[in-house]
């Protein structure tokens, strides 16, 4: 598999010196239920801007990457070839073992770079919905700023439970993306500049 890489950055507070270093071996000995992938593509967030900028205290870059697996626990449910996704601290790396509950098998006509872009948003609303809100089918459900990638993708799952949609938004062309492409009626999209915001959101749900 080569020198292990991950990616780390020289100077704090300088995007640009953002690079691949040498990393020391993750320790290959296998449970169960370890998983060791290859990496093929990484997904970077605001947590990772953040640590680059050292306004948070980690140094592990990386939340999410997809890849290919190169071995497999017993236990696992993945063998050696797979294609996955996964969400992991410290995924910024050419080579990461991380617990089979934390990966996912993607798709075959789905692209590395868009599968390693998935799992912190996929995560994050599914929560939300589901953990937290327990949404259910045919309610109504409000989401904040639904042109972002957290929002776009709370708004497929409400949509796949047949829940009403309104969301908000911060701008006319942010609002009309969300009703082109995940068919929201226009009345069910608002602007977060508007000062009548809150009265407007109380007359579809009736307060």
């Amino acid at each position: 598999m080569g020198t292990p890489l991950a990616l780390g950055i020289r100077s704090p507070s300088h995007l640009d010196s953002l690079e691949w270093l040498e990393s020391e071996d993750q320790d290959q000995q296998l449970s169960d239920d370890d998983v060791v992938v290859q990496v093929q593509a990484i997904g970077l967030t605001f947590r990772d801007y953040l640590i680059a900028k050292e306004q948070l205290n980690e140094t592990d870059i990386g939340t999410e990457c997809a890849g290919i697996v190169e071995n497999a626990g017993n236990k696992s449910g993945f063998q050696k070839g797979d294609r996955v996704c996964l969400l992991s601290i410290a995924s910024a790396r050419s080579v990461i073992k991380t617990k089979a509950s934390a990966i996912v098998a993607i798709p075959p006509y789905m692209s590395f770079a868009e599968a390693a872009s998935l799992p912190s948003v996929l995560w994050l609303a599914y929560h939300a919905l589901f953990s937290s809100a327990n949404l259910q089918k045919g309610e109504t459900v409000l989401i904040h700023q639904g042109a972002s990638c957290v929002g776009q993708m709370a708004i497929q799952l409400a949509q796949s439970l047949e829940a009403r949609v309104l969301t908000t938004t911060s701008s006319t062309s942010m609002g009309t993306f969300i009703h082109d492409v995940f068919h929201v009626q226009e009345t069910d999209i608002f602007d977060t500049d508007d000062g009548a915001l809150i009265s407007k959101i109380y007359q579809p749900t009736q307060g």
